[in-house]
Formats: structure tokens, C-alpha cells, sequence
């Protein structure tokens, strides 16, 4: 990596510093052999201190902020980001907790709605709803989706919306207001009383 003197002197206007320029820059490459050692590196925990400037999300994932240092000294081709969530990988772990609490990989209401949609739909509306609200915590999103599945469940699937209109219907989303509201209690609630169930 060069610098020029041009974009030292930018970042020493912006106070950025150059550990958390590289810290960010590994977040975004996903390197996660590097950002163990830099978090260690002489009792470093560089990756709540990026958290706290904003650069980072709680899930390691590049923010807005993040993103603009990048392209302030690497160029807007280099910091393009990549889908911040694995859509496919996240299907099949949401058909996994439907199958561990039903027994059933999906789940019919009213005898022809499907609970769950299949990948490419639910990618297309979840990456949808990221881009629009711009969700930027990959976790949190799992944790929602997982969450929401579990209630589903303790309530019988009665008076539950199909998971493709609670992520939006007519221009709202309650998948988003969840994301807001979403505490880590409530995901290891849920934990708790799913091993309760086996």
C-alpha cells in the first residue's frame, strides 16, 4: 500500500488512524486470521475501538464510514463492497430451525401459503429490505429472522405473517422494526428454551 502525501495529510485532518485504516481495510477483505492476530497483537482490542469510531458494525462487517476511509485512500474500485450477508447460507439455516422445531423443512398456513420462501425469492427480498434500510449487521439480521421463526412457533403459526410479507408488505417492514428493537437477550432466550425442546 502507498500513501501519498496528499492522502496522509486528508487522514490526519479526519483523525484516522492508520491501525484502524488496516483493521477496517481486513474487515472488508473478511480476513479473519488477521483480525485475531491484530486484536491480540500487545492486548490490542483494535476491533472495539473501530467499533466505537463507527467504522465497523458489532459483526466485523465495513459501515459507511468504514467504507469511505477505504475509498479515501485506496479509490472507489477497491473498496466495493460485497453482500454483507451470506443469503444463501442464511436460507438453509433458517430451513434448518424450521425443520429442528417442526420436523419439517417448510411449514404451510392456511393449507397453501409456505412459511419459508425458496433462496432466490428470499434473497431477493431480504437483500432488498438491507439495501433500503441500510442494514449493515449481518448477526443481527440472523438473529431476527431466528427469532421471529421461534414465535411463529410458540404461537402455532396462527396469525403469523409468511416470512416474505413480515420482511415487507405494502411498503413496511416489521422485519425492520424488529431489527431495531432486537436485544442479544432475546436470541439467547430463545436458545435457552430451544435446548429445553430436545
Amino acid at each position: 500500500m502507498t500513501l501519498d502525501n496528499n492522502t496522509i495529510e486528508k487522514m490526519i485532518e479526519r483523525s484516522i488512524k492508520f491501525e484502524y485504516l488496516i483493521f477496517v481495510k481486513l474487515c472488508e477483505e473478511n480476513n479473519k486470521e488477521l483480525i485475531e492476530k491484530f486484536n491480540k497483537m500487545d492486548g490490542s482490542n483494535i476491533s472495539t475501538r473501530c467499533l466505537i469510531e463507527g467504522y465497523i458494525t458489532t459483526s466485523e462487517n465495513v459501515t459507511q464510514k468504514g467504507r469511505d476511509v477505504l475509498e479515501l485512500v485506496f479509490g472507489k474500485e477497491v473498496s466495493k463492497k460485497v453482500d454483507i450477508i451470506d443469503y444463501e447460507a442464511l436460507h438453509k439455516k433458517l430451513q434448518a430451525e424450521l425443520k429442528q422445531l417442526t420436523g419439517k423443512n417448510q411449514k404451510v398456513l392456511q393449507g397453501k401459503y409456505s412459511f419459508l420462501q425458496n433462496s432466490t425469492d428470499f434473497k431477493a427480498r431480504l437483500s432488498k429490505i438491507v439495501k433500503k434500510y441500510k442494514i449493515e449487521d449481518a448477526k443481527r439480521v440472523e438473529n431476527v429472522l431466528l427469532a421471529y421463526i421461534y414465535k411463529c412457533y410458540k404461537a402455532n403459526f396462527e396469525y403469523c405473517q409468511i416470512l416474505e410479507y413480515y420482511l415487507e408488505k405494502h411498503n413496511t417492514s416489521k422485519f425492520y422494526s424488529d431489527y431495531l428493537d432486537f436485544e442479544e437477550n432475546k436470541k439467547e432466550e430463545k436458545s435457552n428454551n430451544s435446548e429445553m425442546l430436545i
